[in-house]
């Protein structure tokens, strides 16, 4: 498994055997008393693998539901279907979920974490998720996220799409859903992003996997600014980490991020 710590050690090995990304990264642990993400970066014959998971700091052990989710996403992807990859994709999904609620019940707690996930093979990227870490895509001058936050916020929404609620109540509501619908760890995920179909990536595109740290931190427009006007990742990763340190206006949380840009 590559967490924070074994991904440093192995840092310049990965690139080696990814020549064809830049692939930078950042884990602060803020202002907590625990680092409560984790995250990994792999690559087999198969392709290239990334993965952000934040456990979840109103639950018990949230370390260890992110840190679980990790090693079985590393572990299944070596049976990973190149043939089938969002099939594949909601499979490793489902046994995270179910690794993570049986760590818990074995050790009689209750606990989850979000996830975001990519399978790049070449130009065809994938990508799933869960909760409310997020993957963030740059083309040009333009960032877009690429996946939903699945909290109250998503059901308000939806509600008003439908008109069981009024514009007024969701104006009186919105803005308090931090409370996540979803999870890893839930025992039965029933509301996930998943891309069946392939996202073509163009040459200079920049792909950012991130714990909900750093866009609580860092306004999206800053993220959008640090990342086109930089070429080089490890220069994005540094100066996204360097804005998230400064931000002292509010308490920071754990905040992860995998930057990935191919070349």
């Amino acid at each position: 498994m590559l967490n924070g710590y074994a991904y440093i050690e192995r840092k310049e090995k990965l690139k080696a055997k990814i020549p064809e990304l830049d692939i930078a990264y950042r884990s602060l642990i803020g202002d907590r008393e625990e680092q409560q993400d984790c995250f990994g970066v792999f690559q087999n014959e198969k392709g290239t693998f990334a993965i952000v998971c934040d456990g979840m700091g109103g639950m018990e052990a949230g370390s260890l539901a992110s840190r679980v989710a990790v090693q079985i996403f590393a572990r299944e992807i070596a049976h990973f279907r190149e043939e089938a990859p969002a099939e594949s994709m909601l499979d490793i999904l489902d046994r995270m979920d179910y690794s993570v609620y049986r760590k818990g019940q074995e050790k009689n707690i209750r606990t989850g974490t979000t996830a975001v996930f990519i399978y790049l093979r070449e130009e065809k990227l994938y990508w799933c998720s869960v909760g409310d870490s997020r993957l963030y895509i740059c083309r040009g001058n333009r960032m877009v996220s690429a996946t939903r936050d699945h909290n109250y916020d998503l059901k308000l929404e939806r509600m008003r799409r439908e008109g069981t609620i009024s514009q007024k109540e969701y104006l009186a509501e919105h803005g308090k859903g931090g409370r996540l619908l979803s999870y890893v760890g839930i025992k039965g995920i029933r509301i996930r992003d998943i891309l069946r179909e392939p996202f073509i990536l163009q040459k200079e595109d920049v792909l950012i996997l991130c714990s909900d740290g750093l866009y609580k931190n860092v306004r999206e427009q800053q993220i959008q600014e640090i990342v086109c006007s930089r070429s080089n990742m490890e220069a994005c990763a540094l100066a996204l980490e360097e804005k998230v340190q400064l931000n002292a206006s509010r308490q920071r949380d754990n905040t992860t991020f995998i930057m990935i840009k191919k070349k």
